[in-house]
């Protein structure tokens, strides 16, 4: 009976001499897989992180476009809104050109009507008008009348001539601040349109941020199961 149990005593220890060997080299394994994977996980930190970082410069960027793009657009349309008064304040100055236009054509159509009912009948002239006055007095009387005809027509004339210069004048300027406003509206348009490129460029570069942002998480996940 002793015999047995010190033969089944023997055979345990050899047993054991044989199983702690292999045991100890499974422990080793597990301890280098947990060294690789704490390994792995370590540079998806790091990765996330630097991403991360990333998505917030782009995103403040993002921002930042935005609200110059909300302000080159509040430009343009006020740049659009002053073109439009002055075409129309133009418009109005074309309709007040013409009608001085017109006043000054119907002047000189009085004023040939005026002097074809004078001397239409006799055929004469001023000169002759006034020569063939009757006496000193009448002589006086015809140059007043014919003086005071000419200056008064030529003042009006004058006036008309004058009053069409100015307005003219008043275009002019309306043109040229139109036209220096109007190209201040396409640079502001021209900026809204670049900043839309750039603004897209970013979301675009958001999505893929967030896109390996995901895949990191991912990659995380599955180490950490």
């Amino acid at each position: 009976m002793k015999k047995a149990v010190l033969i089944v005593l023997m055979f345990s220890l050899v047993l054991s001499s044989l199983m702690i060997p292999a045991f100890g080299e499974t422990v080793s394994e597990v301890q280098k897989q947990k060294s690789t994977v704490d390994s792995k996980l370590n540079s998806i930190t790091n990765q996330k992180k630097q991403e991360k970082q990333k998505l917030s410069s782009v995103e403040s960027e993002k921002k930042r476009i935005a609200s110059e793009q909300e302000q080159k657009s509040k430009e343009y349309n006020s740049l659009n809104q002053q073109v439009e008064e002055l075409d129309e304040h133009i418009a109005e100055v074309d309709a007040a050109i013409k009608e001085s236009e017109k006043r000054y054509n119907e002047q000189m159509e009085l004023l040939k009507r005026r002097i074809n009912v004078m001397y239409q009948n006799s055929g004469s002239t001023y000169v002759e008008t006034l020569a063939e006055s009757e006496n000193f007095i009448d002589f006086l009387n015809k140059l007043e009348i014919v003086a005071a005809i000419s200056k008064k027509d030529k003042e009006i004339i004058e006036d008309i001539k004058q009053a069409k210069e100015d307005v003219e004048f008043k275009k002019k300027l309306a043109v040229e601040k139109r036209d220096i406003i109007k190209e201040k509206a396409e640079q502001s348009l021209k900026a809204i349109n670049e900043l839309s490129v750039a603004r897209s460029k970013l979301d675009s570069e958001i999505s893929s941020i967030n896109a390996q942002l995901k895949k990191l998480e991912q990659q995380e996940n599955e180490l950490i199961r």
